[in-house]
C-alpha cells in the first residue's frame, strides 16, 4: 500500500459517521398527505410568460393584502380562461 492509498483510508474514515450518529441526528418526521401540485398533474403544462416586473410584484402583493387562496398562477389561467370562454362559442 502507497503513501497515498493511506491517505485516502483515513480521509474516508474521518468522513464517515458512525451509524449510531446517524440515527441520533436524523429523526423519522412524518409528512402529512397534501393534494399533488401542478407540476405533477397532467392537465397543466409549464408556460413561460413576460410581463413588467413591477406587475408581477404588485398582483403578488395583492394577492397576498386581500388574503386570496390563489397564487400568481392560478390567477392568470382564471384571467386567461375567462377570456377564451369569452371569444369562443363554446
Amino acid at each position: 500500500m502507497g503513501k497515498y492509498d493511506l491517505k485516502d483510508v483515513r480521509k474516508q474514515q474521518a468522513t464517515t459517521p458512525e451509524p449510531s450518529t446517524i440515527t441520533e441526528l436524523a429523526p423519522v418526521i412524518a409528512k402529512s398527505p397534501r393534494a399533488p401540485g401542478k407540476r405533477s398533474r397532467p392537465d397543466f403544462i409549464r408556460t413561460t410568460v413576460y410581463m413588467r416586473d413591477d406587475t408581477k410584484l404588485k398582483a403578488v402583493r395583492l394577492l397576498q393584502d386581500l388574503k386570496d387562496d390563489r397564487d400568481l398562477s392560478d390567477l392568470i389561467e382564471s384571467l386567461v380562461s375567462g377570456w377564451v370562454s369569452e371569444h369562443t362559442d363554446a
